[in-house]
């Protein structure tokens, strides 16, 4: 019988560099990136309560605090009690988005962000935030089955 090495190096060194690669994450759109990195910066992202990843890498995206992706595209933004301050910026870049929760424990004021275009959303919590003005048109929302705008300033 035959030995010879130079195949199992091979399969050893492609093993280790493999191994040493670590994690990988899908990059979301850079629109989606943008409306994060906006959402951070309008909220006081500095000061939240977990702020964990946020503002890393590009392609870390999905591992930051409070977001889900689904085939590299947000499809949750679950940032409830994290002591989030100040207005929501436009959240129309979130075209997957399926859930935004925002509710109790944070200080949202100004007006509630329009959501139109977000077709997939399927919940919208806002419970507790601050803001005032008018309620936004949700009759484009044809997948929205629950909203909850209650203890908010003046809707």
């Amino acid at each position: 019988m035959e030995f010879t090495i130079k195949p199992l190096i091979h399969t050893a060194l492609s093993l280790l560099l493999f191994s040493l690669a670590g994690p990988s994450y899908a990059q979301v759109p850079q629109i989606e990136r943008d409306a994060l990195v906006a959402l951070y910066n309008s909220t006081d992202g500095a000061n939240w309560t977990d702020n964990t990843g946020w503002l890393g890498a590009a392609g870390t995206e999905c591992s930051w605090f409070g977001i889900t992706c689904t085939n590299g595209s947000i499809t949750r933004l679950y940032l409830t009690s994290n002591n989030l301050a100040g207005s929501l910026p436009s959240l129309s870049a979130f075209k997957n988005i399926e859930m935004l929760n925002f509710d109790i424990g944070n200080q949202l004021t100004g007006l509630l962000p329009n959501l139109s275009g977000l077709t997939k959303l399927r919940q919208a919590d806002f419970y507790g935030a601050q803001f005032s003005g008018n309620i936004p048109n949700f009759s484009n929302l044809p997948n929205l089955s629950y909203l909850n705008l209650g203890a908010n300033k003046s809707l």
